[in-house]
């Protein structure tokens, strides 16, 4: 008798860390997504996506063998609202969890055709006038090792480490508009082909948490915590216009 063929590996990723969120369910060799639109409450749209994203895979939260998460950084709300949703369905559902870094999954989605090795740099708006800053390098597609870690960096103070890297990211226009005179249509082709990442940043978690969990690199769901880059992540105004004077 041949052995049976194992079950297939089935996977949700969920991605909050920006404006726009998505969801995502690997199963059985296929990809299933759903995107939010830009003005819904992430955190009231989450839920009931993930349920949407599951029936459309054809799959229950029974299914899972182990759930990932845009784990930042980003928006602090959105980061806290991904981390507390997969923390508290691996904990339940008794699966493994990936913490993802939310830059590398975009860096992923950026290199998944290219046919040689390649450099991307990945330029977050972080607000209050900064960026999140992280390089990476694709040797494979679809895989990306760190060059550096994320970073807060000022638009006119940050220079990529490779002059050929490919940019992506919300804060790609900002660093350009603050140190280059900018290909103006250069600039409008990275925007967009930013937005086509963006509404599927949880598939770019699903890739690498594919990887992670295969190398077992999870964590204990009761340890899950999201990326913060910036340390004081809920200043108020007086404290912000404090910090412009200085500056």
């Amino acid at each position: 008798m041949s052995p049976s063929t194992p079950a297939p590996l089935t996977l949700l990723a969920i991605e909050t860390s920006s404006n726009i969120g998505s969801v995502c369910v690997v199963t059985r060799g296929e990809t299933f997504v759903e995107t939010s639109s830009a003005d819904v409450k992430l955190s009231a749209w989450l839920i009931p996506a993930i349920d949407r994203v599951l029936l459309s895979a054809g799959v229950a939260l029974s299914d899972l063998n182990a759930v990932a998460f845009g784990a930042g950084p980003g928006a602090f709300t959105g980061v806290r609202t991904a981390c507390a949703t997969a923390q508290a369905i691996a904990y339940a559902r008794g699966v493994p969890l990936i913490a993802v870094n939310s830059l590398q999954a975009m860096a992923a989605l950026a290199v998944v055709d290219v046919t040689r090795p390649t450099n991307v740099t990945v330029l977050i708006d972080a607000r209050m006038g900064e960026l999140y800053a992280a390089e990476y390098f694709c040797e494979n597609p679809g895989e990306v090792n760190c060059v550096s870690e994320p970073q807060l960096v000022s638009p006119s103070g940050y220079t990529p480490a490779n002059s050929h890297s490919v940019l992506v990211g919300s804060g790609v226009a900002i660093w350009r508009n603050g140190i280059v005179a900018a290909n103006v249509d250069d600039t409008q082709q990275i925007m967009q082909l930013t937005r086509q990442l963006e509404a599927h940043w949880a598939e770019g978690v699903a890739r690498v948490a594919m990887i992670e969990l295969s190398a077992s690199r999870t964590i204990d769901p009761l340890n899950a915590v999201p990326i913060y880059v910036r340390n004081n992540v809920a200043q108020t105004e007086a404290e912000r216009a404090a910090l412009r004077v200085v500056a």
